[in-house]
């Protein structure tokens, strides 16, 4: 039994954690994740590589490598080693690697890392490190690499990197750091890649890497610098890269950038500057990827990039640009990506992108806009990819893409085109164009011809269109077979008539018989009026455009559109004639006797209302003059008022009408019209055409009309009142020329009418001559008529 007990206690002990380690290695152990708190001791000495990751170590002393010299290589990270003891790694010269990530280190000292004299990678980072003694690594001249990232370092003491000339490396990103000095980075004569991100850094001081002569990578995002003073980078000639994105950076010391000429890539992007003056980039010859986007940049001073003749690819995005100057990209023939997205460029000159032979990608979406001169991309020969979605664009001009044989790839979707720019895109090689998107526009028809275009390319979008699904859009839906994705993206806008088509989709949901256009057709408008002294008679037809679908509507015959006058209406006419017929004799009467009385009675007195123009075929009778309202008014005022609407017939010196073309324009609107009976001898209008015109020819004789005495009224147009002298031309708005062509009496101008004229006193018709008997050859289309007055004698016939 007793042999038995003391055989389990030596299998038990060879099976612990450094026995499983060490039974499984020669020159390379692996004793990670055992739950180790101390360094076994039980392992090989001449291993070379021992990894102890993943345990619960929390302090190293000397004791715990003496054994084991030949190490090259030691994992410690992720452990929770606070202390590291005077001494510890004194018997370790041949250490390679040392990693001491993700423990509790709270300091380094001078002493920490003595004797590792070959040490070249030293991995420290995520501590709790928050100071750093000066001469701390003295004791690694061999170090190429020291990561010290993401502690809570936030000063580094002077000469903390002395006599370390072999150090290539140098991460101290994410920590606390809020300055730089001239001294900090002394002795790291050969250092090529130092991170300084992700720090507080808001100042350099002048000369800072003046210790860093063949640095070559810069790493600043994401600090707080404000500014970039003379001095700072001069004394680096072999940086290659810097990265100062993500700071506040509103001013660049001008010439600070001129001692780089080996800068390849600078980033600048997401800093506070304002403005770009022309010698900001110069001495950059070999410049070849310049970040500038998410700035308040606002312009670009011409020649800006001649300085940087190698640049392959600009970013600008996210600015202020308005306006991009003539010349700005002279002699950048080696440009391949240019972005201007984002900014609030409103035109496009012809001159905008001269100098860019080779572009290959422009990016100009999420501007405002609108204009964009034909010739604009002719410079840009070798463009690959064009994007101009977003903005106000209404109209592609049609050599807007001339030449742009090698486009692959144009936007133009989020726009306001209304045409589908057949001819711009005719011009471009289909073949080689892979994307065309021209969804969200407001084109309204695709022509034919758009279907073999857009069946050539492999990926289109056309949707989000107010497409109107009306004959226009016939012969492309003929065409549509279903074969090719964009023909299911044509949604039916409209019309909503004569079927409502709205949201149906032109592939599936419309047939070719619906695609109807409504066609605009006009009816004619005219007012027959006829007067009498007791009453009026009319028919109106009216003229409207009326848009109809699928068939025209023609114009109605003039004879259906004119029809007779009603029975109502003729027997009115008819009674006031004869009503006339007895008021003619009475009136004839007494004209004659006021023509025997003006021949004895003397001449008026200057300014009075009655006149007698002895030296006319007929006189006129002494009335009164009204203006429009019917308020009395000078004899002056209304032969001045005859003077605005009417002109001079030649052979004599009183008014007459505009010309009458109208009756040339529109002769099927001229019938004649049924003579009125009792009338005289020349009441029939048919007989005698110059009596629409109010010739004296055709109402010189007095006898002939004294029937118009009748619409006279109260005398105001009786016998040679009417007709006679230059009274002649809207005396009787009734039968004055002038009122069918609202010479005077439609344009209610008292002096047109003579001394009573149609808003004279009690005139014919009183305040309406425009709606008197007149020949129909003066009707014009949509005249506006207004209820007669009857004349003040036959107020109760």
């Amino acid at each position: 039994m007793k042999r038995l007990l003391t055989l389990l206690l030596v299998i038990l002990a060879e099976t612990g954690p450094s026995a499983a380690c060490s039974s499984s290695c020669s020159s390379d152990c692996d004793c990670r994740s055992r739950g180790l708190t101390s360094v076994p001791q039980d392992l090989p000495t001449n291993i070379t590589r021992l990894g102890l990751r993943n345990n619960i170590i929390t302090t190293l002393s000397p004791s715990d490598f003496s054994r084991y010299s030949s190490l090259t290589n030691l994992d410690l990270q992720s452990n929770e080693i606070s202390v590291i003891n005077s001494g510890t790694f004194y018997n370790l010269a041949s250490l390679t690697f040392l990693y001491l990530i993700h423990n509790q280190l709270p300091s380094l000292r001078t002493d920490t890392f003595v004797g590792l004299d070959n040490l070249q990678y030293l991995y420290l980072h995520h501590n709790n490190i928050h100071s750093i003694e000066a001469g701390t690594f003295s004791a690694t001249p061999q170090l190429q690499t020291l990561n010290l990232r993401s502690n809570h370092i936030s000063t580094i003491a002077a000469a903390t990197f002395v006599n370390m000339t072999q150090l290539r490396h140098l991460t101290l990103n994410n920590n606390q750091i809020t300055s730089l000095q001239a001294d900090t980075f002394m002795g790291l004569d050969n250092l090529q890649y130092l991170y300084l991100q992700n720090n507080n850094i808001h100042s350099i001081e002048a000369g800072s890497f003046s210790t860093t002569p063949r640095l070559q990578y810069l790493y600043l995002y994401y600090n707080n610098i404000q500014g970039i003073e003379a001095g700072t980078f001069s004394t680096i000639p072999q940086l290659r890269r810097l990265w100062l994105h993500y700071n506040n950076i509103s001013t660049i010391a001008s010439g600070e950038l001129l001692n780089l000429p080996l800068l390849d890539r600078l980033y600048l992007n997401n800093n506070h500057l304002s403005s770009f003056p022309a010698d900001m980039l110069e001495g950059l010859d070999n410049l070849q990827i310049l970040h500038l986007h998410y700035n308040s940049i606002s312009s670009i001073e011409a020649g800006t990039f001649s300085t940087t003749p190698r640049l392959q690819s600009l970013y600008l995005q996210n600015n202020n640009i308005s306006k991009i100057a003539a010349g700005t990209f002279v002699n950048m023939t080696q440009l391949r990506d240019l972005r201007l997205n984002s900014n609030y460029l409103s035109s496009l000159r012809a001159d905008t992108f001269v100098g860019l032979d080779n572009l290959w990608y422009l990016y100009l979406d999420s501007n405002k806009i609108s204009s964009i001169e034909s010739g604009t991309f002719s410079t840009t020969p070798r463009l690959r990819g064009l994007w101009l979605q977003y903005n106000n664009i209404s109209i592609i001009p049609a050599g807007l893409l001339a030449n742009l044989t090698e486009l692959q790839d144009l936007d133009l979707s989020y726009n306001n085109i209304r045409t589908f720019p057949i001819e711009a895109l005719s011009n471009l090689n289909t073949s080689e164009l892979s994307g065309l998107f021209l969804s969200y526009n407001q084109m309204e028809i695709l022509p034919l011809l758009a279907y073999d275009m857009l069946a050539n390319i492999s990926a289109v979008s056309i949707d989000n269109n107010p497409w109107q699904c009306d004959c226009r859009m016939l012969p492309f839906k003929e065409r549509m077979n279903g074969t090719y994705p964009f023909e299911s993206q044509i949604t039916c806008a409209g019309p909503d008539r004569p079927a409502n088509l709205t949201g149906k989709s032109l592939l599936v949901d419309v047939n070719p018989d619906d695609l109807i256009c409504a066609e605009t057709t006009s009816e004619i408008s005219s007012t027959l009026s006829a007067s009498s002294p007791v009453g009026q008679s009319s028919q109106h037809f009216s003229s409207s455009p009326t848009d109809t679908p699928s068939t025209t509507q023609f114009p109605p015959r003039v004879g259906e559109a004119l029809g007779l006058f009603s029975l109502s209406a003729f027997l009115s006419g008819f009674l006031g004639m004869v009503v006339g017929s007895v008021l003619v004799s009475v009136v004839f009467l007494a004209i004659r006797w006021m023509k025997t009385r003006s021949k004895t009675s003397p001449d008026p007195a200057p300014g009075t209302g009655d006149v007698c123009n002895k030296g006319d075929a007929a006189g006129t009778v002494p009335t009164k003059h009204l203006d429009v309202t019917g308020q009395e008014a000078s004899a002056s005022s209304a032969a001045d008022s005859a003077s605005d609407d009417v002109g001079t017939r030649p052979g004599r010196s009183g008014p007459v009408p505009f010309p009458h073309s109208f009756d040339q324009n529109y002769p099927f609107l001229r019938p004649p019209l049924p003579p009125i009976k009792g009338a005289g001898p020349h009441n029939d209008y048919q007989s005698v055409p110059e009596a629409a015109h109010g010739a004296e020819v055709a109402h010189g004789n007095d006898a002939a009309h004294g029937a118009d005495a009748a619409y006279g009224a109260d005398g105001a147009h009786g016998a040679d009142a009417a007709y006679g002298a230059d009274a002649a031309h809207g005396a009787d708005g009734a039968h004055g020329a002038d009122a069918a062509h609202g010479a005077d009496a439609a344009h209610g101008n008292d002096a047109a009418h003579g001394a009573d004229g149609a808003y004279g006193a009690d005139a014919a018709h009183g305040a309406d001559a425009v709606n008197s008997y007149v020949p129909l050859s003066r009707h014009f289309i949509h005249q506006q008529t207004r209820p007669s007055r009857l004349p003040k004698g036959l107020a109760g016939v």
